[in-house]
């Protein structure tokens, strides 16, 4: 019915890195991580150079954690991805910006991740990656199936759900919606 007055949370501000690009979150879902007692809000980067044009060659798959204990957000941390893929592809500009992830029994986390596998090209492929949570920091650990399509922006913005044993990833592409199981 009614919402407090929104805040900033300062550790996800726009921030001027070293190499002068300015880098912050976006496109974050926070979910609640049973396991742990935190929410991870997980989503993307977005990287300027000089301050105003952006580079989404340098999206990195980013996060941040939530203690519900006493409202207090930790800093911007990023997802370390592998440098290639099963097909031996680059895994450039990962992010998991507009995803939703589900989490297991046991605190691994099956987090959607799309990424780019030639430079030359703007076209997505989409994974789901299982990670592992300490508390604080996700890591990777392993990923599944590689899904792309040549069209277009190929296959972006992937999305997770566990329903009667199933897992049912959607997939957003230029010209359609997909839909993968497993």
């Amino acid at each position: 019915k009614n919402w407090t007055a929104p805040e900033v949370i300062s550790s996800l501000k726009r921030k001027r890195q070293k190499d002068g690009y300015e880098v912050c979150a976006g496109d974050l879902w926070p979910t609640y991580h049973a396991a742990s007692g935190k929410v991870i809000a997980t989503g993307k980067t977005f990287n300027f150079e000089g301050g105003t044009k952006e580079n989404r060659r340098r999206e990195k798959v980013s996060y941040a954690v939530m203690n519900p204990k006493d409202g207090a957000w930790g800093p911007l941390r990023f997802l370390d991805m592998p440098a290639k893929d099963h097909g031996g592809n680059v895994i450039m500009a990962a992010n998991a910006g507009n995803t939703q992830r589900v989490d297991l029994p046991g605190g691994d986390i099956l987090l959607p991740v799309r990424y780019m596998a030639d430079a030359g090209k703007f076209n997505y492929t989409s994974i789901v990656v299982r990670c592992r949570f300490d508390g604080e920091r996700l890591s990777y650990v392993e990923h599944g199936s590689e899904l792309n399509i040549p069209q277009g922006r190929g296959l972006y913005e992937p999305s997770l759900v566990r329903h009667a044993g199933w897992y049912y990833l959607t997939l957003r592409a230029d010209h359609s919606g997909y839909v993968a199981r497993s």
